[in-house]
């Protein structure tokens, strides 16, 4: 999302690092079970190389090859390099330093409030352990809206805040689909304003070349709604944690096929 916010300054590339593009659904191999879930847990061994924890977004300077990585962190970096690079985009911090911090403490905010509850909803087993989550996300939000300075979070132009929740408010409807009408967001009350931030997000041009196929996502992510998901972050909720408390030892997948 920064990336593509500041693309008239920085040039990039996408590569293929999480097997979305390998698995046999997608190059016509015969259905091997075992194939299936080799792709589905794969990482590339560059991925590997330059950020071990093997989690993405991780950025990677061609000419250094010295890497960035972590979600906030590289939201950050793009709009420093973009801003020092003549970017004609709105930035995504702003230059108040007062109004940065408070961008930068609600970032942080909504990633544990707004986007772990989401996996924990996803994963646990139990309808009590489910319903908890979905009572954290409902007040995570809530607190969001409450904070909303326009039809984005600062105003009239998305900043890093919008863009630290996007990814997975636009997944919400995930919830809804494996779990149940009681997992959708309300329309009403202190989540009323998600909605009408939401639509004006994913109408934002540079959102919407990000976006994955509603279809598509729903398959890929059936293994967290069933549990047999063995990511990172499937392992850390099923432990007790939160989803942005993974532990790379504890909660390291196994590669069966290998």
């Amino acid at each position: 999302l920064a990336l593509e916010h500041h693309r008239d300054a920085i040039t990039w590339e996408w590569i293929e690092a999480l097997g979305w593009e390998s698995r046999p659904s997608a190059v016509g191999e015969e259905h091997d079970q075992r194939i299936e879930e080799h792709y589905y847990h794969w990482k590339s061994p560059d991925l590997l190389k330059y950020n071990p924890s093997g989690l993405v977004p991780t950025l990677v300077d061609t000419q250094s090859q010295r890497a960035v990585f972590e979600s906030l962190v590289t939201i950050q970096f793009v709009d420093e390099v973009a801003i020092f690079s003549g970017s004609s985009s709105s930035p995504l911090l702003p230059l108040d330093l007062f109004e940065r911090a408070r961008v930068r403490v609600w970032a942080d905010t909504v990633n544990k409030t707004c986007c772990s509850p989401y996996y924990g909803v996803l994963v646990k087993a139990d309808e009590a352990g489910r319903r908890e989550s979905m009572t954290a996300l409902i007040k995570g939000l809530t607190a969001f809206c409450s904070e909303l300075k326009g039809p984005f979070f600062s105003g009239s132009h998305p900043n890093m805040v919008d863009y630290a929740l996007l990814p997975w408010a636009y997944r919400y409807y995930v919830l809804q689909h494996f779990k149940g009408p009681q997992y959708a967001i309300p329309r009403e009350g202190g989540t009323a304003r998600f909605h009408r931030w939401l639509d004006a997000m994913v109408k934002q041009p540079q959102v919407a070349r990000t976006l994955p196929d509603r279809d598509r996502y729903l398959k890929h992510v059936a293994k967290y709604a069933t549990g047999s998901a063995r990511s990172k972050v499937a392992n850390a909720v099923r432990r007790g944690a939160q989803a942005h408390e993974i532990d790379d030892d504890v909660d390291e997948a196994v590669d069966e096929f290998k």
